[in-house]
């Protein structure tokens, strides 16, 4: 009785969408006054369970779930006033990913790696990521996750990519019954958000 359609659009190929899953997070149902909503988190770990079922671990060998980070997330976990430790988590990318993902696959595929996790802790001083690191960070956020611990103003913290997930608000005329599926085939993954 409270089971809800929540429209979404998958992209299985694409040069920057490929293996990606969009959809409307929150919505309002004005027939059944309702808010209709679910977190990205919660999706997650649908996916998840789903990656779990003996047949498709049997096919796909090793699935891994990311939740997009919003394109100011990488950002936001390196712009600590001080940063005493930066941990990178990398799964590997999906096989047609551009450039340094798809060497990073075909480097995790030659060694038999499943996931690389890389630990950067100051000497002291705040840590400085070079432009390599920026570029490994970059592939985590996307493929795993990037997290950062130190101060800001004085206070401890610790950001994380998986924490600030993609989110674009979009208004649309819900009288239309496809206006929803519209809004989201005209997403544009590469869109600041």
């Amino acid at each position: 009785p409270n089971a809800s359609f929540i429209p979404f659009v998958f992209y299985p190929k694409g040069k920057e969408r490929a293996h990606k899953l969009f959809y409307i997070s929150k919505s309002r149902d004005s027939s059944r006054k309702k808010n209709i909503s679910l977190s990205p988190n919660l999706l997650k770990k649908f996916f998840e369970a789903f990656t779990e079922d003996a047949n498709v671990k049997e096919k796909f060998r090793t699935l891994k779930v990311t939740v997009l980070p919003s394109s100011s997330a990488l950002e936001k976990v390196l712009s600590l006033d001080f940063i005493r430790r930066l941990d990178l988590v990398i799964y590997a990318p999906n096989p047609d990913s551009p450039n340094l993902r798809a060497q990073m696959k075909q480097r995790m595929e030659n060694m038999n790696v499943e996931k690389i996790e890389e630990s950067y802790i100051s000497d002291g001083g705040s840590i400085e990521p070079d432009t390599t690191l920026r570029a490994e960070a970059e592939v985590a956020a996307e493929n795993g996750q990037v997290i950062s611990y130190g101060r800001v103003q004085g206070r401890t913290v610790k950001r994380s990519t998986s924490d600030i997930p993609m989110a674009r608000r979009v208004q649309v005329d819900t009288s239309s019954p496809q206006a929803e599926r519209y809004a989201l085939q005209q997403f544009k993954y590469n869109e600041r958000d």
